[in-house]
């Protein structure tokens, strides 16, 4: 009588069984599918699912439960790592200029990432830290807040937030960059 143990292998091919490479394949496959995700505004050079908040029930007259609501973050399920809200693509922008989202905890390193602002060129105008303003070191998504000083002659230009990198591995890093307008000041 044959051993059917959890090494089991297949009768005609002496290879392990069907079902557990299927199965050890559909969990790598779900976990890629998870910790990949990006979403950005439209318009960004990222390619990406855009999506907004869950829907929510607006047919019920009650009001919502807060004792068992969740925050926004908390909802969130999707394996989005980082979401802009501020600026949008395309939108006029000076100085100084207030960046907003929110990010998953493993973009950031010791609470911060680089935001940089570029002009058409690709030369750098401006370099800040974007702080998390809450705790950094969760899976969720976490609130940032970035302020860029700059002057610039450009008429457009680019946002790139930048994946906290600490290892300098190309395989570790990671942007998402939102085209903007510069207002001329005259």
């Amino acid at each position: 009588m044959r051993d059917r143990s959890r090494h089991a292998l297949d009768d005609a091919s002496h290879r392990p069984s069907r079902a557990r490479v299927t199965g050890a394949h559909g969990i790598l496959a779900a976990g890629v599918l998870v910790c990949c995700a990006i979403v950005v505004a439209p318009g960004c050079t990222r390619k990406a699912e855009i999506r907004g908040p869950l829907p929510i029930d607006t047919s019920s007259t009650a009001p919502p439960d807060k004792s068992t609501a969740l925050p926004p973050a908390f909802q969130d399920t999707t394996g989005i790592m980082i979401r802009v809200t501020s600026p949008t693509a395309l939108d006029l922008v000076t100085s100084p200029l207030v960046v907003r989202g929110e990010a998953r905890g493993p973009w950031f390193f010791e609470a911060s990432f680089p935001v940089k602002l570029v002009d058409d060129l690709h030369y750098t105008i401006a370099v800040v830290p974007a702080q998390a303003k809450g705790d950094w070191m969760t899976p969720y998504l976490v609130p940032f807040e970035a302020t860029l000083t700059f002057t610039t002659s450009a008429k457009i230009g680019t946002v790139v937030f930048e994946k906290s990198n600490p290892s300098g591995l190309p395989e570790n890093a990671d942007s998402v960059e939102v085209p903007v307008r510069f207002r001329i000041k005259s």
